[in-house]
């Protein structure tokens, strides 16, 4: 299986369904750093992250979340649209912003350091989701998990 990248409209309803299914849109954080974008030099982006507003998770260890992506056949990823400005010198999203992108496990594994830190993880039923975030406590990277058994 090749990468997918969806089409803008495909993209936009799963971004939307991912935000209804997980994040609390009510959040000050949210309505400041995610639904208003602000203007960088290279253009408007948002200045938060998705995963600031998960409404319910969990943590997980980065061995976890590469384990639970492999149950499936395919996944969707999709990352924060963020600007040079803000994340300087670290990968940004390599598609178009807001875009989803469709593939196999194995190829996410293998792409991921050449995407951002922070992406999403979830597939179409919107049941689940799987967050690595650039985050690390004394131990450890810091991943979420929504929708899996602990």
């Amino acid at each position: 299986m090749a990468i997918e990248i969806l089409s803008t409209d495909e993209s936009e309803i799963l971004r939307e369904g991912y935000i209804v299914a997980f994040v609390d849109t009510s959040k000050e954080y949210y309505v400041q750093r995610i639904a208003t974008q602000q203007q960088f030099s290279d253009g408007i982006h948002e200045s938060g992250y998705l995963w600031d507003c998960l409404r319910v998770s969990s943590r997980i260890t980065v061995q976890r979340f590469e384990n639970e992506i492999c149950l499936h056949s395919e996944v969707l990823v999709m990352a924060d649209d963020h600007s040079r400005d803000q994340i300087p010198g670290a990968p940004l999203w390599p598609y178009a912003p807001h875009s989803v992108a469709r593939l196999s496990p194995q190829e996410l594994l293998e792409i991921r350091a050449s995407l951002p830190e922070d992406i999403y993880v979830f597939d179409e039923s919107l049941n689940w989701t799987l967050v690595l975030t650039h985050e690390h406590d004394n131990r450890r990277r810091l991943c979420l998990a929504v929708g899996i058994a602990a």
